[in-house]
């Protein structure tokens, strides 16, 4: 199992739709998360599945700074390490007395 949490920062336009704003920094957040296994099978993983995604999304104003969304989130993802991560072919065979 391998989990991941996220924080990403927009800041948003007055002169904008907020819904809209918010559709596209969730939609930033799902395709970071739904690239998240790929760079684990690059990497350690010989497979891996995405179990689990949550999301919290808040809109605070910074005053004259304006309005910005805060976006933060989890995502677990099963894996299958490669062999020589979770030490199965690198590993010296145990003998039983």
């Amino acid at each position: 199992m391998v989990e991941q949490r996220l924080s990403m920062n927009f800041p948003l336009a007055r002169s904008e739709d907020t819904e809209q704003q918010q559709k596209a920094a969730l939609q930033s957040f799902y395709r970071v998360a739904g690239n998240s296994c790929a760079l684990l099978t690059d990497s350690i993983a010989t497979s891996c599945a995405i179990t689990h995604v949550s999301t919290n999304v808040n809109v605070t104003n910074r005053g004259s700074h304006g309005l910005q969304l805060m976006l933060s989130g989890d995502i677990r993802m099963q894996v299958t390490f490669k062999p020589s991560i979770s030490g199965g072919s690198n590993m010296p065979s145990v003998q039983k007395p």
